[in-house]
């Protein structure tokens, strides 16, 4: 496993794009990546963090505009990513129809992130395509909140870390924006839903 600092952002991206598991900081908590449109790479991350193989990862992208280019939205969807993202929120939608199948695993709706972490952004940019993102952690345990606390789940288990600090510490707010005329919460995180769906509300 490759130790990087955020200056090599061409290493890192070289290990995306070879298909490989990289974990990176972000201003929630640590996350692990892969290339989004490699099944071989979704499969390798289900495996190191014990997940159910049916439940999808976000999609992390680089900016609003990237993200568009993989969903379909309404007004209001596009009033509150234009307020919170980048941010500390994942937004469910739904999906084009063009995205590979172990993407959305036939629910047609995504999670959509754009991480308020110029480093993030950049290296998705540098890899050229989203990635799909989750927390740095074995499913059902604690968040991984610094670059130790990823070793002592994925030491040797993952192809690169690269060294940064998270800043909330607390995982991303997630709201159901996948049903036209309805929001809803599926997760609180540091930021408020109540901010959010005012937002929503007031988009025409």
């Amino acid at each position: 496993m490759e130790i990087l600092k955020q200056e090599e952002i061409l290493k890192a991206s070289e290990i995306l794009k070879n298909g490989g598991v990289l974990a990176i900081p972000t201003e929630t908590v640590y996350g692990l990546a892969v290339i989004y449109d490699e099944k071989s790479s979704f499969d390798a991350l289900v495996k190191v963090k014990k997940r159910k193989p049916n439940k999808p990862f976000a999609l992390a992208c680089g900016s609003v505009e990237q993200a568009l280019e993989y969903i379909e939205i309404d007004k209001k969807t596009k009033a509150v990513m234009d307020a919170f993202l980048p941010g500390e929120l994942t937004i469910l939608v739904n999906a084009k129809q063009n995205l590979p199948s172990h993407v959305t695993l036939g629910t047609n709706v995504i999670g959509i992130r754009i991480p308020n972490y110029p480093f993030v952004c950049d290296l998705i940019k540098e890899v050229g395509k989203p990635c799909l993102l989750t927390s740095a952690n074995i499913s059902d345990c604690p968040a991984s909140r610094d670059y130790r606390e990823v070793l002592g789940y994925f030491d040797n288990q993952i192809d690169g870390l690269v060294e940064g600090e998270c800043h909330s510490l607390v995982p991303t707010t997630i709201v159901n924006l996948s049903i036209p005329g309805k929001i809803s919460l599926v997760r609180q995180g540091a930021l408020s839903y109540d901010e959010i769906k005012k937002i929503w509300e007031e988009a025409k």
